[in-house]
């Protein structure tokens, strides 16, 4: 009789259990853990597993630069754009006799590759030279054919279909407008380090009409690209400001950033673009980290990303390497932290790991990018410490389409390259991608443990459509959270399929931990 007692109360506390986790099936679990296992050093099968894995969603990519080479030449001809077939440079305008409508490159194979090379890192060898400065230069041959934005979102839109992302964040900038906030702080008599006097003057300028062409022209963009939420891909911007320009004016961009955050729904959060390691960057950075904890004063409910610790030792001074990323938390107030890869050279690494694991601020994690740029590679990329530091990991792209890579891709890097993330490491990696996003609303999960869900949610099944109203009006609400929630249903479904086709080849079936339990309890009763 006590065996049988006891057996009931394991019963009822695994069905509480149960009724407060998303209930993800233990053995589906193992038997995807089991072939990943298998087919880590296999490239192709490796791809194959994380093409077909939901993923969640890319938080660190530029618009720019992630549209392929080939969907560029397309767009720029259908604009009349013309290129210089020997730079690459591509022009709104013919300005010299060597340019040639880009459209010319659809008929001629020749100058069509050359274009994917001179738009890309195709083809790309340490041995070419420091991949940084090509990869940079990209961006200045490109520039003629990156203002059409919603084309470039309905590029992305259609290039992300079916890879297992159901949202993506693009960092962006409204270059019809760009010039005109730029301009607002030329001739300004306030000083770039009185900020409170500086915003003063900005808006004196005329700095909330600026904003609000703004805020309309992107109302314009979502239209034109055909809407953000397509059932497929849901898509949100994050505002690009340039820190290597004069201070003053990457204080009008921020500024400008802030308010169109706050008022476009469209529009998620700011970040700072543009090499780190130039020299504007490197000299105002701690101004640039103090512009924006004043603007987040102002605006705190305006989320904030910043790239930080993106250089390794050799391209840039070594007092550039030792606080970058702690400012940005601290004094920037980051919510994510993108690339990170120098965190080891900090002054106090381990204590800033502490800070992000302890105020939840992920780190944004881009092996194809690091590798291209930095030559950081392997285990000399810091993607394990942050991982033994319990620091939140997301997996993003950067620039894949200059990069030639995509989402799957990284995560079957992180695989192949990494072994020290199981399957369970990985799940958590995609659904950290939603959980650190900045989608509106509350989050499924409470206190970011993901096996505990919403009482919203708790007698539902994931990947069905929920039966209550109470249920239906929570994911109504919570845009976050109804995201989270096909995450899961996906996940379950992709494992569920896993486990069916090794059974299906015969693989052997992995234990039921709770079958066993139960086994343990009942066996003597009889």
């Amino acid at each position: 009789m006590p065996r049988l007692m006891l057996l009931i109360l394991v019963l009822l506390l695994w069905s509480s259990l149960a009724g407060a986790a998303t209930a993800a099936d233990p053995r589906n679990l193992s038997l995807t853990a089991t072939y990943l296992d298998q087919v880590r050093d296999d490239p192709g099968q490796l791809y194959a597993f994380f093409h077909a894995m939901p993923k969640g969603g890319d938080l660190h990519t530029h618009l720019s630069g992630t549209v392929t080479a080939e969907d560029l030449i397309a767009i720029g001809a259908g604009h009349g754009v013309w290129v210089d077939p020997l730079t690459g440079v591509a022009s709104a305008n013919r300005s010299t006799p060597a340019q040639v409508p880009i459209s010319e490159a659809q008929a001629n194979q020749t100058l069509y590759t050359s274009l994917v090379r001179a738009w890309s890192m195709a083809g790309y060898e340490p041995a070419d030279g420091p991949g940084i400065d090509r990869f940079f230069a990209i961006f200045g041959r490109i520039g003629a054919v990156t203002p059409y934005t919603p084309e470039l979102i309905r590029a992305v839109r259609n290039g992300t279909a079916g890879t297992g992302c159901d949202y993506i964040e693009l960092q962006w900038k409204d270059k019809k407008y760009q010039g005109q906030v730029s301009a607002l702080s030329a001739g300004l008599n306030a000083s770039a380090t009185d900020l409170p006097g500086l915003h003063r003057a900005l808006l004196a300028a005329g700095l909330n009409r600026t904003t609000d062409a703004i805020v309309a022209d992107v109302e314009e963009i979502v239209a034109a690209a055909g809407g953000i939420d397509d059932g497929n891909l849901s898509v949100r911007l994050v505002y690009e400001a340039n820190r290597n320009v004069a201070p003053a004016d990457t204080f009008a961009q921020l500024a400008a950033g802030f308010e169109v955050a706050r008022r476009s729904p469209y529009v998620v959060g700011v970040n700072l673009v543009s090499p780190e390691g130039d020299y504007a960057s490197r000299a105002n950075y701690p101004l640039h980290m103090a512009m924006l904890s004043y603007l987040h004063g102002l605006y705190p409910d305006v989320p904030i990303a910043l790239h930080a610790g993106e250089y390794a030792p050799g391209l840039v001074p070594y007092p550039d390497l030792r606080n970058h990323v702690r400012s940005a938390v601290v004094d920037g107030h980051a919510s994510r932290i993108g690339h990170g890869t120098d965190i080891l050279y900090e002054d106090d690494p381990y204590g800033t790991m502490a800070l992000m694991r302890d105020e939840g601020v992920p780190v944004e994690v881009m092996l194809t990018s690091n590798a291209q740029t930095l030559g950081v590679t392997g285990h000399g990329h810091p993607v394990s410490v942050y991982l033994a530091a319990h620091v939140p990991i997301v997996l993003s792209t950067d620039d894949p389409g200059i990069e030639r890579t995509d989402l799957s891709q990284e995560y079957a890097l992180l695989a192949s390259e990494y072994p020290e993330f199981d399957y369970a490491a990985i799940r958590t990696v995609a659904q950290n991608s939603l959980e650190f996003s900045f989608l509106d609303g509350e989050s499924l999960y409470l206190d970011r443990d993901y096996a505990r869900i919403n009482p919203a949610l708790q007698e539902e099944t994931p990947g069905t459509a929920v039966g209550s109203a109470t249920a239906r009006a929570f994911l109504a609400a919570n845009p976050r959270a109804a995201a989270q929630w096909r995450l899961e249903g996906e996940l379950e479904q992709f494992e569920a399929g896993i486990a069916a086709r090794n059974h299906a080849f015969g693989s052997p079936a992995v234990a039921d931990p709770f079958g066993a339990l139960v086994a343990f309890f009942v066996r003597p009763l009889g």
